[in-house]
């Protein structure tokens, strides 16, 4: 083999190691053999709040809103937030500055015929100390659904709701003051795009999204999850949307994504569980069993990778 040929293999070699994987986040601690999913943290990355959900198949699936403190070095055990654990809650989502609490529930809101979900906001007053929810207004509720909410610095809220559509979700900005906005196709395309987190200064948007051609496919039954979507806003518009690399989409349903407060990492979960089809080899019953009481059993988990596996434009 010629020197060149072996220089040029150790590059790509190299390069291979260099390249940015996904690692589990707190493996033990707040990614366990239970179902975890949309976490979002305090400025100061010490409390983290994230979705709780239930084995057992409903849809959407019974969920709590938890919450984490990170002490010496390790997580604390999670905790039901007291204004949760009575009805349907989800996607929780910290503001910039760190003083309110955005949410999703399922809790009725007086005037609406159903229990569609709506978006709540309820002030951090300290660790694990909470005012009163509030529902957020007319503006933004309707008879549809509310989901998914994450605000901007100046205050602009965007979120999914499925108003007007009949079936799948998109994405909507509500500037202050001002009616929601759907955002154009190089953003929502798909069967449904949701779960939204814009960046503090709107620079860029993170999204899962269904039923786009890029989406990973693989063996056995195909089914309807999302894969990770990325578009940047540059002179004045959104690109189109990028769908995420370094090992950060897969086979399973990969959700919920955001940047840490300090913005070195690109947090989201995953179902991943090494159990795509067609297995490599067979497994017999101890290690079945095995993968179904670990971690990477195919519930949620917690998942992060340096944000240069974004690809931002500089």
């Amino acid at each position: 083999m010629s020197p060149a040929l072996i220089g040029g293999l150790s590059v790509l070699l190299l390069a291979s190691v260099l390249q940015p994987r996904p690692e589990i986040f707190a493996p033990g601690e707040l990614s366990t053999d239970l179902d975890e999913a949309s976490i979002t943290f305090t400025p100061d990355q010490k409390t983290a709040f994230f979705v709780l959900r239930a084995f057992f198949t409903t849809s959407p699936p019974a969920s709590v809103i938890c919450d984490s403190h990170l002490k010496a070095g390790h997580w604390t055990p999670p905790k039901v937030v007291p204004f949760s654990g009575i009805e349907l809650d989800g996607s929780p989502s910290v503001s910039p500055d760190g003083k309110t609490l955005y949410f999703a529930s399922r809790r009725r809101l007086s005037g609406h015929r159903s229990n569609d979900w709506n978006l709540f906001v309820v002030a951090l007053n300290g660790e694990s100390s909470f005012g009163e929810p509030e529902p957020l207004g007319e503006r933004i509720n309707t008879e549809a659904n509310e989901i998914n909410p994450s605000a901007s610095d100046d205050g602009s809220l965007y979120f999914a709701s499925d108003r007007g559509s009949g079936d799948g979700f998109s994405i909507y900005r509500a500037a202050p003051g001002q009616p929601p906005v759907k955002l154009p196709a190089e953003v929502n395309a798909g069967t449904s795009t949701a779960q939204p987190f814009i960046a503090r200064d709107q620079s860029l948007i993170l999204f899962a999204s269904y039923g786009r051609p890029d989406a990973l496919i693989a063996g056995g039954h195909p089914y309807d999850r999302p894969d990770l979507y990325l578009s940047e806003f540059r002179d004045r518009r959104w690109r189109p949307a990028r769908h995420l690399v370094h090992g950060i989409n897969t086979y399973a349903a990969e959700s919920f994504p955001s940047v840490s407060p300090d913005g070195k990492w690109l947090f989201f979960s995953s179902e991943r569980a090494g159990l795509d089809l067609p297995l490599e080899r067979p497994l017999d019953t101890a290690q079945w069993l095995q993968k179904c009481r670990s971690i990477l059993n195919g519930h949620s988990n917690f998942y992060r990778i340096p944000i240069s596996a974004l690809e931002l434009s500089q």
